[in-house]
């Protein structure tokens, strides 16, 4: 197998401390590895993490009942089909930093038919254990990126600002956005 591993690589010019290690293993002989070069610094101690991501139940049970409820825009919302997860991240580029709505991608329709996919920082949703009304606040204006045009195609809706009027006025100001919204007093509620 060896004679096969030489004879696959090509020959290249070889460290010294490379080849001390490889005559010293030739005969048998113990070596001290040297130091690991040091990896560059992602900030104050920190170190790069894999991101995972796990199906979340709880997001969708949130949804459902926000979908039954009958909230605004939530009619539109019932038609779509809907992938729900957690990423490990604890800041996901996205709304609040804690949830994403993405258009469901076609090279992952083998693995299931969805129009969307919501994503959700499940670090965030574990600390807001105790915060129910912050997390029906964070499902509901996902679910409201989620809209179709005059042809029934699906797209992600933009922000009216950064929120919706229907949360504003179903939730109340839960971010700072929505509380200056709030203090200009601009929208009438519906």
């Amino acid at each position: 197998m060896a004679a096969l591993h030489k004879e696959a690589i090509a020959p290249r010019s070889v460290s010294k401390s490379a080849k001390k290690i490889g005559d010293a293993a030739k005969k048998g002989e113990l070596v001290q590895m040297p130091e690991p070069k040091k990896k560059p610094e992602l900030g104050v101690d920190r170190e790069p993490t894999e991101m995972t991501f796990s199906k979340a139940h709880e997001v969708h049970t949130v949804a459902d009942q926000l979908i039954e409820r009958g909230l605004p825009h939530m009619a539109t919302v019932k038609q779509a089909r809907i992938l729900y997860i957690f990423s490990s991240a604890d800041h996901i580029a996205g709304c609040e930093e804690a949830i994403a709505v993405s258009r469901y991608p076609r090279k992952l329709l083998p693995l299931g038919k969805f129009d969307f996919i919501v994503m959700v920082s499940g670090p965030r949703w574990q600390r807001s254990e105790k915060d129910v009304e912050w997390r029906k606040a964070l499902v509901y204006h996902g679910l409201s990126h989620i809209d179709n045009d005059e042809n029934g195609r699906w797209l992600i809706a933009r922000h009216e600002f950064t929120g919706f009027l229907a949360e504003l006025n179903t939730f109340g100001a839960w971010t700072e956005s929505l509380t200056r919204v709030k203090q200009l007093d601009l929208f009438a509620k519906d």
